[in-house]
């Protein structure tokens, strides 16, 4: 949990992915486990319902924080907050472009 969502690092990759003010980011911030975050993200608890692409968002932030966690253990090497996130941002996107649906000419 502290990886994910607590840590000094984590935190500030949530705030620029997200906004302080982001209902996504104040979830993260009230989770008390990883299993009630994920299950905060994904039910509606009085809010409104979370988009495709919030969850989806979210999943990228976190699997890209255990990658960094992994890249500074394993590599001695480390993002800073801002290039982690910009990294999370053009993952989304090839992912974003990647299920578009085609359009072919027929005939």
């Amino acid at each position: 949990m502290h990886l994910t969502l607590q840590c000094c690092y984590a935190r500030e990759v949530w705030h620029l992915s997200l906004g302080a003010n982001s209902r996504m980011y104040n979830g993260v911030s009230s989770a008390s486990s990883v299993s009630d975050w994920w299950k905060m993200l994904c039910t509606q608890r009085g809010a409104p319902a979370r988009t495709e692409e919030e969850i989806t968002l979210s999943a990228y932030i976190a699997w890209h924080l255990w990658k960094e966690r992994n890249r500074r253990v394993f590599e001695d090497k480390d993002l800073t907050p801002r290039a982690l996130v910009n990294m999370i941002r053009d993952d989304v996107t090839l992912l974003s472009e990647a299920l578009r649906p085609t359009h072919t000419a027929e005939g």
